[in-house]
C-alpha cells in the first residue's frame, strides 16, 4: 500500500535538536509542512534552514509546550499562519 502524505501538516515539539529535529527534517524531506516548536527561536530557525529548498515549508514557532499559556499561544500563532489543524503531532521534547 502506498499512501501519499505529501502536503500534510505536522507539529513537531522539540524540533530544535536531536530526535525532534531529525523527525522534522525527515517530514520536510518527504513533502510535509512542519510547525517547528521549541523553547528557543534561534535553534528552530537553524532546523528550518537545514531543510534547504524545503525550508519555506518549515514554520518555527517558539513555545514551551510544558506551559499551558504557551501552548494556547502556539495554536493561536498556527491559526494566524493559516494552519488550523495538523495530521501528525510529534512530541519529543527534552525534559
Amino acid at each position: 500500500m502506498n499512501i501519499d502524505l505529501q502536503g500534510k501538516r505536522a507539529l513537531v515539539c522539540g524540533a530544535s535538536r536531536g530526535i525532534g529535529r531529525a523527525c522534522a527534517l525527515a517530514l520536510l524531506d518527504r513533502g510535509w509542512h512542519v510547525v517547528l516548536a521549541g523553547r528557543r527561536k534561534v535553534p528552530l530557525e537553524e532546523t528550518a534552514s537545514m531543510a534547504g529548498e524545503r525550508s519555506s515549508y518549515a514554520v518555527p514557532v517558539p513555545a514551551d509546550v510544558g506551559d499551558r499559556e504557551a501552548v494556547s499561544a502556539l495554536f493561536e500563532e498556527m491559526k494566524k499562519r493559516n494552519i488550523p489543524k495538523v495530521s501528525l503531532s510529534v512530541d519529543h521534547r527534552n525534559r
